[in-house]
């Protein structure tokens, strides 16, 4: 008798769960649409921006792409916890930026300038490995820059929207219905929310440290070894 009540409760429980999942998509699907514009926007600009670079600047990084594959092959200073470290550094910054622009009235457009921003650098490191060595830039790519960006990528976007809604919720009522903005509970459960998803961005760094490290490494050693 326990055992059913229990497994009911455990239905209840998941079909609230998808039900609030589900209104908050619905509720919010035209902003998601048009942050993931902006973001594969970002990321194809970047990947077009490799052929309009002066030959000079393309040798130049032609020459620190392959002094990177050779320390990265011989794995001097590159040990998982700096790896990690940097990672970890580097995508704190982004969230942090976009987390605390959502939090001034007009700090929705620095968001997408930074959506597109992140869309190009990954765009841009893309492309510059496929431009420079074809299929095996494909593998690179797939094996040392998609599997963490699996991780990641939602996760900001999920952010991105949380702050941009945030913001120009704020910004609808200075300036639209002339309001007083008051909103200590919501700015404590719009930071809980990016709380949240810090911890989803830690596993996206823990697997470009540690996965992504080592698919890219194996491969690295494979085709330039």
């Amino acid at each position: 008798m326990n055992i059913k009540l229990s497994g009911r409760r455990g239905n209840i429980f998941q079909e609230g769960s998808y039900r609030i999942i589900r209104e908050y998509l619905q509720e919010n699907m035209g902003i998601y649409i048009l942050t993931s514009l902006f973001f594969v926007l970002g990321v194809a600009f970047g990947a077009f921006a490799v052929r309009w670079l002066p030959p000079e600047v393309l040798k130049e990084l032609q020459a620190n792409f392959h002094l990177f594959a050779q320390i990265f092959e011989s794995g001097e200073g590159l040990e998982h916890h700096r790896v990690l470290g940097d990672s970890l550094l580097q995508n704190f910054k982004h969230m942090l930026v976009v987390a605390f622009a959502g939090v001034f009235v007009v700090g929705f457009p620095v968001i997408f300038f930074m959506l597109g921003l992140r869309g190009f650098v990954l765009g841009f490191s893309a492309g510059f490995l496929i431009e420079q060595a074809s299929f095996n830039g494909i593998l690179l790519t797939l094996l040392g820059i998609v599997p963490h960006n699996l991780i990641l990528i939602p996760a900001f976007l999920v952010v991105a929207v949380t702050g941009i809604t945030f913001s120009f919720n704020r910004f609808k009522t200075k300036y639209i219905h002339k309001n007083f903005i008051s909103s200590g509970g919501q700015f404590k459960d719009y930071f809980h929310k990016i709380f949240v998803f810090c911890i989803v961005v830690v596993l996206g760094c823990l697997v470009e440290a540690y996965v992504s490290y080592f698919f890219l490494r194996i491969s690295i050693s494979a085709l330039w070894g």
